[in-house]
This record gives C-alpha cells, structure tokens and sequence, in this order.
C-alpha cells in the first residue's frame, strides 16, 4: 500500500490487488474465528430447516413461516437459514405448555 498526498493537501492510498485480497482474508479469518468461537463458547448445535422440521414433526413450509412470523429465530450463515437448537427446544416447552396456539 502508498500513501500519497494529492494536490489538495489529502492523503491518498493506493491498494494494491493483493493488499486488497490480504485484508479480505484477514476479515474473513476474523469473522470466522468469531463465529466458530461462540458456537464452541455456547455449545449450540445449529440446524437447518429440514432437521428442525423433523425434530418438531412438521413441514418445512411450517418452520419457514414460524420463521418469518417470529415464532422461531434463525441466524443466516452465508445465503442459508440456520436455527439454534435451544430455539427449537424453547419452541418445544411453549408447545407443551400451550402458550403457543399453532
């Protein structure tokens, strides 16, 4: 990387390709450790739709739309849906206990 002064008195810095492709793997490297750390910290087992359809003996169409109501939290991990499984378990008590009408 440069660091140049332009004509205006600003700093002005010049990345390279690599620089550019050194900092996308160093964030990467970051967000991942990050991610990795607080599922090891927090022993969660995350599931897809599928599982968490199966485990609660439903549709997935069902889980997708608990989802989206806000009966059950995801994250999203890239493009993909994930739900926690103490989610999915707290859904379960609230289920059993019929403070949740589905």
């Amino acid at each position: 990387m440069k660091k140049e002064i332009d004509e205006l008195g600003k700093q002005l810095f010049l990345i390279t390709a690599n620089d550019l492709e050194l900092f996308a793997e160093s964030c990467a490297k970051k967000v991942i450790g990050q991610y990795f750390a607080n599922k090891i910290e927090n022993n969660e087992k995350l599931l897809n739709p599928q599982q968490v359809a199966d485990i609660l003996q439903v549709s997935v169409p069902i889980v997708q739309r608990w989802e989206k109501d806000g009966t059950l939290k995801s994250i999203t991990i890239g493009n993909r849906k994930r739900f926690r499984m103490s989610e999915v378990q707290a859904l379960i008590e609230k289920m059993e206990s019929e403070e949740v009408k589905l």
